[in-house]
């Protein structure tokens, strides 16, 4: 990482001018909140819960009653991306720039990250079993930037970067019943957070003899974070075709939070946990 805090830097090289004046996207709407997502998770929990007891409970859950099982799924995860730095409103949707009396952001164009989750676990009988699963998601890249023109000059500057995301999720799983294919789980959330940025500015002119003239600036940098939270989660088995393997649907919020300094900018207390939904499948190869 270079020298200079992010946010000094594009206090410099990312003035944010009057939209009218540039044509510049300006986003006029805002993440739910922490208390929405706990609701849309509860609700989500509670129709699960609704078809599990409204099923005949004829048949055991499927999969062995206990062994090692491996597997794994793909997520959808929403990241609220709210929170503070430096002082400063943060909204991981806003735009990274250098007005202190305007939220600071990445420019992301929603909350969302796509990816997949391998997992490896032991099941010790057929109410209790643990896992560990590795998310990895999908880079987030975003770009903003604007430009100004006249009859022979041409200045751009903006943003480019890439978010990578991922967790190591330890947890312990309960199934309240053998004769329900409902389950809950909870346990840590460890979370790694991967992120480089390019600033750029740049100016094309033509002088009197018609020569193009160029001259510009780049400015990379990268830097991580580390952080953990709980996590809990509830979810539905599906019985296969196979005796040693099931198919699940789950849902899940984590409570990770960033704190302390980020491209050399203290105080970066932003919720990046958020809710998930995964669909997978479990294989007990043994």
């Amino acid at each position: 990482m270079n020298g200079v805090p992010l946010t000094a830097a594009a206090a410099g090289l990312l003035e944010k001018p009057a939209p009218e004046a540039t044509g510049e996207k300006t986003m006029t709407h805002r993440a739910p909140r922490r208390m929405t997502l706990v609701a849309g998770l509860l609700a989500l929990l509670a129709l699960l819960a609704t078809l599990t007891l409204g099923a005949a409970p004829a048949a055991l859950a499927a999969g062995p009653e206990s062994g090692f099982f491996v597997g794994g799924g793909a997520h959808v995860l929403y990241v609220p991306g709210e929170g503070s730095w430096d002082g400063l409103e943060f909204n991981i949707k806003e735009p990274l720039t250098g007005d202190p009396d305007a939220p600071v952001g990445f420019f992301w164009s929603d909350n969302f990250l796509l990816g997949v989750k391998p997992m490896m676990g032991y099941r010790v009988n057929e109410n209790l079993a643990f896992q560990a699963t590795y998310s990895v998601n999908i880079p987030k890249t975003t770009q903003q930037s604007y430009s100004e023109s006249t009859v022979n000059t041409y200045y751009e500057q903006g943003m480019q970067a890439e978010w990578r995301q991922r967790s190591i999720e330890l947890v312990g799983v309960f199934q309240p019943s053998a004769y329900s294919d409902f389950f809950i789980y909870g346990g840590v959330d460890l979370l790694r957070v991967t992120m480089d940025v390019t600033l750029y500015e740049g100016v094309e002119t033509t002088n009197l003899f018609g020569d193009l003239i160029t001259a510009g600036e780049v400015q990379m940098y990268s830097d991580h974070l580390t952080t953990s939270g709980w996590l809990v989660g509830m979810g539905l088995e599906f019985p296969s075709q196979s005796e040693f393997s099931e198919v699940y649907v789950s849902a899940q919020y984590s409570t990770a939070r960033s704190q302390g300094a980020f491209f050399g900018t203290p105080d970066f207390d932003v919720d990046l946990g958020g809710l998930s939904v995964t669909v997978g499948m479990r294989i007990y190869p043994f």
